[in-house]
């Protein structure tokens, strides 16, 4: 392959690309203008725009862009219920505010604090 089309490859892609920029809008007015989706999860989507990379869960947007992503509540509860030792914060059977006042105790007597 020649440099030249090389060239009209690459700029093909950058552009395509462009054109793959959505905007997206919440139900309670905020906005995310020229954002492309990073991936799909089954509560919400992944996108990145201008100031960054947030998830957006599906109860917040509305039903239109809900279906457009293949929403299905069924799934979100199932992953939801499938992660909530995650979500309370519990790692190996320890409570993660146990570890830090372990460490936090360690620390302090090192130092003669305690």
């Amino acid at each position: 392959m020649n440099p030249q089309k090389i060239t009209i490859t690459i700029l093909a892609t950058l552009f395509a690309s462009f054109g793959l920029a959505d905007d997206f809008k919440t139900l309670n007015g905020k906005e995310y203008k020229d954002a492309t989706v990073s991936r799909v999860e089954p509560d919400g989507i992944v996108i990145k725009f201008h100031g960054g990379i947030v998830k957006i869960f599906f109860v917040e947007l509305p039903s239109e862009t809900q279906k457009q992503y293949g929403y299905d509540p069924a799934a979100a509860m199932q992953q939801k219920g499938a992660s909530g030792n995650e979500a309370k914060g519990t790692s190996g059977g320890f409570n993660v505010t146990s570890r830090v006042s372990i460490a936090n105790r360690s620390v302090c007597s090192s130092r003669g604090l305690a």
